[in-house]
């Protein structure tokens, strides 16, 4: 009884218009967001869309895991349990990878919404090629799965090993043993690489590999060809790289990530690209690439150091703030994606090359100042 006060006083609050039908409340028009009844939600709730169930700690927990223009169907009680369900859920969300080692951070990450906790345990050569570059260096261990894996309910583990070599089998080995979810394969070259890696770990979890070198570029018809593996990302820091770019996005604004991005889709592997900041920052706005994302058809992104770089907080309650905030505006920004005409992404795809152009400009300029 005291569940369904509180129900119809939200209602009240939100001007939504129920009919009570003993602990069944519903709503004809579908007429209320499904994001301002769950901004007054704080004890548990279950959703419910298209069948699927999702459990959650609070309404907030769900703004940010189910994104999308929806609006509320039902809201009903049983044994003192709040269920909703709702309909019209027009944007898929990306799906986020935060890389941490910290258990305490990756279950922050995982009560907003971050669905895969990465753990990096590639070195092999990566200190040599990004030599004096500010990029993500970890330091983690196979040791660091099986503390991390347990912990985990809802997001999955990601590990990314080391580039194949003689001890590629080993590796893997010791990560399927320690829990992992999915296991990514860096900076391949060959079809060969490929056809490896995926034999190893012969379905006994995922398989995920991280196109970052030309050579995977020259040979992506003939991977994709062979198949095997579940999906791809591209890893824009080291490909640029490799094509010595000046700037990280210029693949991005030169149509390279397009022509691979239809690659994959036409393979029908899903697929992903580079990271992101929180929404106001990086040299290229978060939110210009997030655009790109949906004009290509992405599925899945990372969260870049910073979104937040928990190597440099050691306090929890910050890290946990800085999430929810991040998180928020993430996902919110996602839900504007489903009024975002094509005329408009076109324009953004030309505002990212002329941005990109920019940029680079200012780069050489400043490296050649300096020398």
């Amino acid at each position: 009884m005291e569940t369904r006060k509180k129900i119809k006083n939200i209602d009240q609050n939100i001007k939504l218009e129920v009919q009570d039908f003993s602990s069944y409340f519903y709503n004809d028009n579908a007429g209320i967001p499904f994001q301002k009844l769950m901004k007054c939600i704080s004890n548990k709730v279950t959703v419910l869309c298209d069948g699927k169930i999702y459990h959650f700690d609070n309404g907030e927990q769900a703004i940010m895991t189910l994104v999308g223009k929806h609006e509320v169907k039902s809201v009903s009680v049983h044994e003192k349990q709040l269920y909703v369900e709702f309909v019209n859920y027009t944007v898929e969300p990306l799906m986020v990878f935060y890389i941490t080692n910290r258990p305490e951070v990756a279950l922050i990450a995982e009560k907003y919404g971050v669905n895969r906790i990465w753990i990096d345990l590639e070195s092999l050569d990566k200190e040599k090629r990004q030599k004096d570059m500010n990029t993500v260096k970890s330091h983690h261990n196979v040791s660091d799965i099986a503390i991390i894996k347990p912990l985990l309910t809802k997001a999955e583990l990601l590990v990314r090993v080391n580039s194949w070599y003689e001890d590629s089998k080993d590796e893997i080995e010791a990560v399927i043993a320690a829990g992992a979810d999915i296991i990514m394969l860096p900076y391949w070259k060959t079809p060969e690489e490929v056809k490896k890696f995926v034999e190893t770990v012969n379905g006994r979890c995922k398989t995920t590999l991280l196109l970052e070198t030309k050579e995977a570029v020259d040979c992506i018809d003939e991977v994709l060809e062979m198949g095997g593996f579940d999906e791809i990302h591209i890893g824009l820091n080291d490909l640029h790289i490799s094509y010595n770019m000046t700037f990280i996005f210029e693949l991005l604004a030169n149509g390279t990530v397009e022509m691979l991005c239809n690659k994959f889709k036409n393979a029908g592997i899903p697929y992903g690209f580079g990271g992101i900041a929180k929404l106001g920052d990086g040299l290229l706005p978060a939110e210009k690439i997030i655009m790109e994302h949906y004009r290509l058809g992405s599925s899945r992104v990372i969260l870049s150091r910073t979104f937040c770089d928990n190597t440099k907080i050691e306090n929890t309650e910050e890290i946990d703030k800085i999430f929810r905030e991040n998180i928020r505006t993430l996902r919110e920004y996602e839900m504007s994606m489903a009024d975002v005409t094509r005329e408009e992404f076109v324009k953004n795809k030309i505002r990212v090359a002329k941005a990109v152009d920019e940029i680079v400009e200012t780069i050489k300029y400043a490296k050649n100042k300096k020398n």
